[in-house]
């Protein structure tokens, strides 16, 4: 999508919302009177706030879900749904397949063990529902409610409670949010509610000195470590920053009470989350030191993710598809930002990209208002916010969900903009006051036309057709293995080779054609299983009986 529509789809939606917002902010004041009351009476009782803004976040993921179910469509959903399977069997990997080349794809390492590349938080929340309600979807209406839970926990540190109730409220029915975190399993709201509890626990401690909030900080931190590592790292630079000027300034609190009430159980939480993602390292790649992202890059990797790293070589791909992927999409990506010209467009669409899934043009608004907030409370979300886009475009590609860690620190400084936008001269504050409501009631009225439309627009033909097929082969006696074979043409984002955790146990196996032999071989590992042959590029994509094992030649 280039600037110009980004910015045109941008500036369409904001005059449409804000004219509606402004028409219900200006007829129902005596209406809006009452209800402002009882969010007055409501706030301080903050943890009935969090449970309300948990329970309205999950409600909606889970009804716009129930009306539209999620398919998955990207290659990432497909790799968490594996880590969620396997988690949801109680293992933490599974055993590499004997036939796992038929089986090599996206996102996946088959060796040294069969897992997902991916951190496991995600998975590990998509695994909750799975076991908890049958359906991985139950995790993500799970992490919608943890998100809006948290940031409201992080307002509340930093503004009054009424306030802290309208930034949990644009949180759980913030639209790109909602749609695409709480509707798809890329994921997003375990690393945002990891950064919202950092930041969270931040100004708790320095104020209050307790020690359930250096644990909710460490437990912020065991979640971007699990999540995004890399940004999670960026945006806890800051906060680490300013706990030690903290410690060591000239107001500095008594070592020994920090020690007991702060430095241990922070300590504590932290040592166990290195010992946990020593394990799973251990577990998944056989050193408790390389990530499985690590073993995936040596693998099939000869794109660098950071710009400022040299490609490697690439290596011998078994399968062209893979190989198209990261040499003729990846690759040619990174070197396109080789040049001045070509990085400032890409990271400009990037940046714009980020900048419309989170505020658009009516949340923007708001940050003129950081005006007339003193620069000693705003330095430590803002330098947050900094490390948290200087990550972003240092990656030699970047999606909105990557920008997840550091979204609370730019919701924090909209809601303090929000908050003192009405400050001034008296006879002001009626005229700021009603275009603050008419800026909120915009960004809350849009979220059902966005979802309806959601709902009402017809799913991506791909994630359609896999999802049609898996459901009708698992209604036909079998079991079944589908062979899948793409033309030269084929479009890399559409992978059809995708298995659960068990492969062997599983009701359709899909794999990978690589020839008479080896398809024979393939064939006779699964000969209790009904064998189909998938046309993949064909318009429907074709499925009809695969000659049998012994129909192969020598």
């Amino acid at each position: 999508m280039s600037p110009s529509v980004i910015l045109g789809v941008s500036l369409v939606t904001f005059v449409v919302s804000l004219a509606l917002g402004w028409a219900v902010a200006c007829c129902t004041t005596r209406q809006l009177e009452p209800m402002l009351r009882w969010t007055r009476r409501l706030a301080p009782h903050r943890w009935l706030v969090l449970s309300l803004l948990g329970g309205l976040a999950a409600g909606v993921a889970a009804g716009v879900s129930l009306l539209r179910p999620p398919l998955p469509r990207g290659a990432d959903e497909f790799s968490y749904l594996l880590a969620a399977d396997t988690f949801a069997h109680g293992r933490l990997t599974n055993p590499t397949h004997p036939q796992w080349r038929h089986f090599e794809t996206f996102h996946v390492i088959q060796q040294p063990t069969y897992a997902t590349k991916y951190p496991p938080a995600q998975g590990l929340i998509l695994a909750l529902g799975k076991v908890l309600g049958g359906t991985p979807n139950l995790g993500l209406w799970l992490s919608a409610g943890l998100a809006a839970i948290a940031a409201g926990w992080m307002l509340q540190g930093w503004m009054p409670g009424r306030w802290a109730l309208l930034g949990g409220l644009l949180v759980a029915l913030h639209p790109k949010i909602q749609l695409a975190w709480s509707q798809t399993y890329w994921g997003g709201d375990m690393a945002f509610a990891g950064g919202a509890l950092l930041l969270g626990a931040y100004p708790r401690i320095v104020r209050d000195r307790r020690w359930h909030d250096a644990l909710l900080m460490g437990l912020g931190l065991a979640m971007l470590a699990n999540s995004r590592p890399y940004e999670g790292l960026a945006v806890s630079l800051p906060i680490a920053g300013a706990m030690l000027m903290w410690l060591w300034g000239h107001r500095r609190p008594a070592w020994d009470a920090v020690a007991l009430r702060i430095v241990l159980p922070l300590g504590a939480v932290l040592l166990g989350t290195a010992a946990w993602m020593a394990w799973y390292n251990l577990r998944v790649t056989g050193d408790p030191l390389k990530m499985p992202y690590a073993v995936h890059e040596a693998t099939y990797g000869c794109t660098p993710p950071f710009l400022w790293r040299t490609p490697g070589p690439i290596p011998e791909y078994r399968h062209e598809v893979i190989r198209r992927l990261h040499v003729e999409v990846l690759r040619a990506a990174y070197e396109i930002q080789q040049s001045w010209s070509g990085l400032l467009r890409v990271k400009g669409t990037e940046l714009l990209i980020v900048w419309q899934f989170f505020l658009g043009i009516g949340l923007t608004i708001p940050l003129a208002g950081l005006c007339r907030v003193p620069l000693r409370r705003l330095w430590v979300p803002l330098a947050t916010l900094l490390a948290g886009l200087a990550a972003l475009v240092m990656t030699t590609w970047a999606n909105p969900h990557y920008f997840a860690p550091a979204a609370p620190a730019l919701l924090l400084l909209v809601m303090q903009g929000l908050r003192h936008w009405t400050a001034g001269a008296r006879q002001r504050e009626h005229s700021r006051s009603t275009f603050v409501r008419a800026l909120v009631l915009a960004q809350l009225l849009s979220f059902p036309a966005l979802a309806w439309f959601h709902i009402t627009s017809p799913p991506h033909p791909f994630a359609a057709a896999r999802a049609g097929l898996q459901a009708q082969l698992e209604r036909v006696p079998g079991p079944h293995l589908v062979i899948v074979k793409y033309s030269p043409t084929h479009n890399p984002n559409e992978e059809w080779v995708y298995n659960e955790a068990d492969i062997d146990g599983s009701a359709v196996v899909w794999a990978r054609r690589m020839g008479w032999g080896a398809d024979g071989r393939l064939c006779q590992y699964f000969a209790g299983r009904r064998i189909w042959l998938l046309m993949a590029d064909e318009t429907p994509p074709r499925l009809t009986p695969h000659p049998p094992p012994n129909g192969f030649p020598p």
